[in-house]
Formats: C-alpha cells, structure tokens, sequence
C-alpha cells in the first residue's frame, strides 16, 4: 500500500557536494531568500556536474512567487556577500568560502561549550546580555541611555489603578516566565 509523501532516493538523483562546503553554509549566517538562492544554484551547478550554470531570473520569480525585481535584489546581495560567482550570465558557487561576508573566522568556528550559561562570542561584537549572559542585547547602549535618563530626571508619580487592574496585575505576576525565556 503507498502511503502519500515524500520518500526520496539515491536512484532518482543527487547532487554531489563537498561536506567542507555544507558545514560552511551551515556556519554562515544569511537571509532565507539568499540562501534558497545558493542551494537552487548549487542544486543547478553540482547536480549537474558543472561549475556554472544560467539562472534565469523568471524562472526564480515563478518558482518562489516573487517578481523579477525582488529575485535580482537577491542575486545581487548574494553576489556582494561574495557567495556566488558571475561568469558573463552564469551563476555559481564560490568555492573560497573564507571570502564570503559574514563567514565566522576559523578559530572563532564552533567553539565547544560546557554548560549553557557560558557565554559565547558574539559575531557582531556586542556585549552578551546582562540578564541571561546568552544572548546579546540588540540596543544596549540605547538602554543604558534611557536608564541613566531616567534615573537623573524625577518621575511625575503614577495615578493609582482601579482595583480589578490591580487584581489581574498580580494575577499575570504571578504566572511570569521563567529568566531565561525572557527577552532582554
């Protein structure tokens, strides 16, 4: 009895690609559209067994339902990460994965961790959050300013609540989530 989905095979196909590769493009963060753009044309280059292949832009527009101006808007931001390679209107990979933009240095790759409260070097070189010690803060140098804002200047003193807001306030208090599913 055939059950319906996917159940795919060596036999009807595969693209050859280096695990170096793979384990780059793993490590190297990019937007979702430009990295659907990479695999399609490594799907179109090393499936095929060739270095570089033409893309058309249309083909890519209807394939993923965007227009045609979106779909060059992501060639050529994979092109200046330096992720593909133009040979006059071909596409391919570029195989020097320490030239593209934003790929981890080799000694800063996969650094191996103890525990989860370690904190890891951030790729961007903001400081870790101050709360959790994980995560970096996305605008801590605007957060400090608005503390030491608010600290120097003198609050006006809030009006009191009505009692059902203060019931449903302890209420929502007492159910909060534990620190370290809060954002910072």
């Amino acid at each position: 009895m055939d059950q319906p989905g996917a159940s795919p095979q060596l036999e009807d196909g595969y693209t050859r690609i280096a695990d170096e590769l793979v384990d780059a493009l793993a490590c190297t963060p990019m937007p979702a559209s430009v990295s659907m753009l990479v695999w399609f044309v490594i799907r179109r280059t090393y499936g095929f067994r060739v270095k570089t292949a033409r893309i058309y832009r249309s083909e890519l527009a209807a394939l993923w339902g965007l227009k045609e101006r979106r779909v060059r808007q992501v060639i050529r931001e994979a092109l200046d990460r330096n992720l593909l390679v133009k040979e006059g209107w071909k596409l391919g990979i570029q195989k020097d994965f320490t030239l593209w933009k934003g790929y981890p240095n080799r000694q800063e790759t996969m650094p191996v961790y103890s525990n989860r409260q370690e904190t890891r070097p951030s790729q961007t070189g903001r400081k870790p959050c101050r709360q959790t010690g994980r995560k970096p803060c996305r605008s801590l140098e605007t957060r400090e300013r608005v503390l030491q804002r608010l600290t120097t200047k003198s609050l006006p003193p809030y009006p009191p609540l009505p009692r059902r807001e203060r019931e449903i306030l302890s209420i929502s208090n007492q159910h909060r989530l534990p620190a370290h599913r809060a954002s910072c």
